[in-house]
């Protein structure tokens, strides 16, 4: 009914998500702190992290049935390093706010129906792959120094992509592949 909340430093949380119809709110406000959310068919994740140096793992993954996939993500802290996977059938949703220095790895796959909107300000590592049977939408909005981004969107027709970068430094670099 409400959104969990993790107050200090140097915690580890495992939260596994089975079955349909899972919901997670979470809110960390910490440093060194270890999360893995893994949530399976039908699943939305919402997840607030203040603080610097947090390890997030979270798997929303869906191979039995079709789709639904939803997470939000907002990180307000450096040295943070996300890999968030939404993986299988369709209907893949993230939105992703970060604020600077952190290490970002996305992996939207499985057949189809994929959508990404990401805002970043400074200093960001960002690895992006969408794959699967087409359907891709990725919106990627960089601002400040020392960004690079990969977007890959992988197969079978059907791709998309806006991508704003202001950089204020001459060592800002984006790739795109579309296959």
């Amino acid at each position: 009914s409400s959104a969990g909340s993790i107050t200090g430093d140097n915690n580890t949380v495992s939260i596994t998500q089975n079955n349909d119809n899972n919901v997670l709110g979470l809110g960390i406000n910490g440093a060194s702190n270890n999360v893995v959310v893994t949530q399976d068919k039908d699943q939305r994740g919402i997840l607030n992290i203040v603080g610097s140096s947090n390890q997030v793992n979270l798997n929303q993954i869906h191979l039995l049935n079709a789709g639904d996939h939803f997470s939000s993500i907002d990180i307000q802290g450096s040295s943070n390093i996300l890999d968030i996977d939404q993986k299988e059938s369709g209907d893949k949703i993230m939105f992703l706010d970060i604020d600077s220095s952190n290490n970002v790895t996305v992996l939207q796959e499985g057949t189809g129906n994929h959508f990404l909107d990401i805002d970043l300000t400074s200093n960001h590592t960002i690895n992006i792959t969408q794959d699967g049977t087409g359907s891709h939408d990725a919106t990627v909005n960089l601002s400040g120094n020392t960004s690079t981004v990969n977007l890959t969107q992988d197969s079978s027709t059907d791709q998309n992509y806006i991508l704003e970068q202001n950089c204020v430094a001459s060592s800002c670099s984006a790739t795109v592949t579309q296959n």
